[in-house]
Formats: C-alpha cells, sequence, structure tokens
C-alpha cells in the first residue's frame, strides 16, 4: 500500500485564483461527483454546513 499524501497548491491566473488539492485517496464516487459542488453538501450527513460549490464555482 502507497504511503498516503495530500497536496495542496494555489496560484494566481489572469482572471482567477485556483486551488487545487491531490491525494492519493480512493477518490469520490462517481455517483457523487456532481454533488460535492452543490451549496451545502457534506460528508457530515447529521449537519449540512459546507459552503461547497457555492464558493469554489464563485
Amino acid at each position: 500500500m502507497a504511503k498516503p499524501f495530500a497536496e495542496v497548491g494555489v496560484w494566481s491566473e489572469p482572471d482567477a485564483t485556483v486551488l487545487s488539492v491531490a491525494d492519493n485517496g480512493p477518490g469520490v464516487p462517481t455517483a457523487l461527483r456532481t454533488a460535492v459542488f452543490r451549496e451545502g453538501w457534506s460528508t457530515k450527513r447529521a449537519r449540512r454546513t459546507a459552503a461547497g460549490g457555492s464558493v469554489s464555482r464563485s
């Protein structure tokens, strides 16, 4: 098994600031990939407090 890692990068482009996140985890199941960017989506089912796509797509 590979040693776990996470990598975060931030850079500026002419019309945007970009945040890139990568890891070697199992990934998001195909059925949930669009849900991740919905406002309020969270892995914590009891609370829906995540900013989700409303921040990432703004």
